[in-house]
Parts: C-alpha cells; structure tokens; sequence
C-alpha cells in the first residue's frame, strides 16, 4: 500500500492545527506552568527533515543548550589555554633558534652569528 492510497487529510483537520496539538491533560508537576502534553492528534504536527531535524507543524524546532561552566572549569579552561599559548610561543622560539644556528653552520647566514669556532 503506496501513500497514495493512505487517506489525505481534509482542510478542516489541519485548519487549527495548535489548537490541537496539546492534550487536555495536565502536564507533569515539575513542567513549568502553561506546559501541556501532546495529544495523539499533536503527534502528527511532529516532523523530521531528511537531515534528521525535528519540525513542529513545518517550522524546525530550535534546541539550545548554553554552555555554562562552573568557576573553577572556567579558571581551569583559562589556565590551559594560557600554558598552550606559552608552549606554541616556546616551541616557536626553539625552532627559530635551532634553524638559525643551523643556518650560521651551514653558512648560509653570517649576521648575529658566533665566530667559528678554532679548537679542535
């Protein structure tokens, strides 16, 4: 059975379609207040994209979820990102000062370099 052949939903059964999406029953007693269930008729506002994003009656549904740190991760992820920007810095510098001693042997350049050494 195709979903040609599955029944098409009259005009009035989507004219109101909020109106009908919450159930009469109270919702549950830690749900902040105005919150309702959704009735069996609700459920067929609910929708998934083919990206596998939930839609209310056509419209995405937006889920957000801030990222809150306590004051101590705060101070920790401020602390880690301190030390690793010292690292890249250091890890710069001894680059820098190994490919230039290597450079002033290879002679390739002679400014701020050591005088050869003599003794051997």
């Amino acid at each position: 059975m195709g979903d040609r052949d599955a029944p098409q939903p009259s005009e009035t059964t989507w004219k109101e379609p909020l109106s009908r999406g919450a159930s009469f029953a109270e919702g549950a007693p830690h749900w902040p207040a105005g919150v309702r269930p959704i009735s069996i008729d609700g459920l067929g506002l609910m929708g998934v994209s083919g990206e596998g994003l939930l839609h209310w009656d056509g419209r995405p549904v937006e889920v957000r979820r801030r990222l809150d740190l306590s004051k101590g991760e705060r101070f920790f992820a401020i602390l880690v990102g301190a030390f690793t920007i010292a690292g890249s810095i250091g890890a710069a510098a001894q680059g820098w000062a190994a490919g230039h001693q290597w450079m002033c042997q290879a002679q390739v350049v002679s400014k701020w370099c050591p005088p050869p050494s003599t003794s051997r």
